[in-house]
């Protein structure tokens, strides 16, 4: 997603580029339907590789780092859910 405050948009090219991404994401929910039944029985498989990059990410973090690490974790895999969810529909 673009951020205004990092770009600097004027409110019209915020308003073509949310159609833009729009378009977009539903053009990734049609794909995610089509694909989800061929990638179902990989799941397991993409959890484990996407545990042990988190693991070897959380080696690397201080202590003060982890927690923050952690929160970014929760939300990432609040919204993968949420998109998820919303494919199915």
């Amino acid at each position: 997603m673009i951020r205004n405050s990092e770009v600097g948009l004027a409110s019209d090219q915020q308003e073509q580029i949310k159609k833009i991404l729009d378009e977009t994401n539903e053009k990734y929910r049609e794909l995610r339907k089509e694909l989800d039944p061929a990638i179902k029985p990989f799941e397991s498989r993409f959890s484990a590789v996407r545990e042990e990059s988190r693991d070897r990410i959380r080696a690397l973090l201080t202590p003060e780092q982890l927690p923050k690490y952690e929160d970014m974790v929760k939300k990432h895999d609040k919204m993968r859910e949420q998109e998820r969810e919303r494919s199915k529909k």
